[in-house]
């Protein structure tokens, strides 16, 4: 037996089991759906694995469309267009730009947030921060992409701003 809170209006009705394997949880049986985590912002190398992963929930069952710079992904280009989780392989500059989902059910569609995809021909992607003396100032970046001809490029953060900078006079 289930125990729990059972919340019913004319948008759907909301499930909030009591205890669910030690955890509590929101079951949403009848509404259109609505994207619960989206997707980040990526900065990858080229021939490297990219994955987006949307979370939606809504009235069961749920479609997925991902979509490259607002045209949809074909299946027979991509076999994990249609899923929750987008996988690109191999990726090179061709993949770079703009990604989202659009997800469906039988009451309605929704649209993740568009996240980016920056692609850099580096050869080596340098997670720890990055210090340089300019004019008697240091300048910390956040991870940076080293590119083969020695070019740092600071990696997007998730709002695909680049890491903030810091300035401190050095001693």
């Amino acid at each position: 037996m289930t125990v729990g809170l059972t919340v019913t209006n004319s948008s759907g009705t909301v499930f909030l089991p009591a205890n669910h394997g030690g955890s509590s949880g929101v079951f949403i049986t009848n509404s259109p759906p609505f994207i619960t985590q989206q997707a980040t912002n990526q900065s990858a190398l080229t021939n490297t694995t990219v994955s987006f992963t949307v979370m939606a929930n809504g009235k069961m069952p749920l479609f997925y469309q991902w979509r490259f710079n607002s045209n949809d992904i074909s299946v027979a280009v991509n076999s994990t267009a249609t899923s929750p989780t987008l996988m690109l392989a191999n990726v090179t500059s061709a993949n770079a730009g703009f990604y989202d989902a659009v997800v469906t059910n039988s009451l309605g569609t929704t649209m993740s947030a568009p996240v980016r995809l920056v692609v850099t021909n580096g050869t080596s992607l340098n997670p720890s921060p990055q210090a340089f003396v300019v004019e008697s100032r240091e300048i910390r970046l956040g991870p940076v992409i080293v590119t083969s001809d020695g070019v740092v490029i600071p990696v997007l953060d998730t709002a695909g701003r680049r890491h903030s900078c810091s300035n401190t006079k050095t001693r």
